[in-house]
């Protein structure tokens, strides 16, 4: 009686089995090349997914990702950004003495690439600029990718390469005279 059983299961040549059966087939396992490569795309899988999560939180990605960001834009956010973090520390437009854009493009990404040169007040140092250009920049996704200052006979200067990732969206130098001291 059971081997009837066995023989009405099983669908002769040609015929389709039911989608249950095929799914109990399943559940009581698969070949190991099926688990193997089962298990490689899901490895894969979160490999991507993990590395676009990195590149959407503006994070170094091993895969480049660029169509994702508005490179363009977001340039001109950071350019907005300094030049308000500028004013509020009293910094006018009397006091720019160069500042001219470019379109740049690297194959697929296309930004704006902002030059400024300001003459700022010595009533804050440059440490003092530096740390709140930072901070302003930051808030909009950008970064300070290098900086460097330099002192001549009246001037201080500090050099910022600021950008998005690799991208340098914008190089900003800050003049500041140097304090007369009133020694004998």
């Amino acid at each position: 009686m059971s081997e009837t059983r066995k023989s009405a299961a099983q669908p002769k040549h040609g015929e389709a089995v039911p989608f249950h059966r095929q799914c109990r087939k399943a559940s009581e396992g698969g070949s190991p090349r099926v688990v193997i490569v089962g298990l490689l795309l899901i490895l894969v899988v979160g490999f991507l997914g993990l590395d676009f999560l990195r590149a959407s939180r503006g994070e170094e990605s091993l895969i480049s990702w660029s169509p994702l960001m508005d490179y363009g834009n977001i340039s001109g956010q950071i350019d907005s950004a300094i030049n308000k973090a500028l004013v509020e520390m009293g910094v006018s437009m009397k006091d720019l003495v160069l500042e001219y854009s470019e379109e740049k493009k690297d194959g697929k990404i296309e930004w704006i690439h902002f030059t400024k040169q300001v003459r700022v007040p010595a009533s804050r140092s440059l440490k003092e600029y530096y740390r709140i250009i930072e901070e302003a920049v930051k808030k909009v996704g950008g970064r300070i990718i290098s900086h460097r200052t330099m002192e001549e006979k009246k001037v201080r200067s500090l050099m910022m390469v600021i950008g998005v990732k690799s991208i340098i969206t914008c190089r900003l130098t800050l003049e500041q005279p140097k304090r007369v001291s009133s020694g004998n």
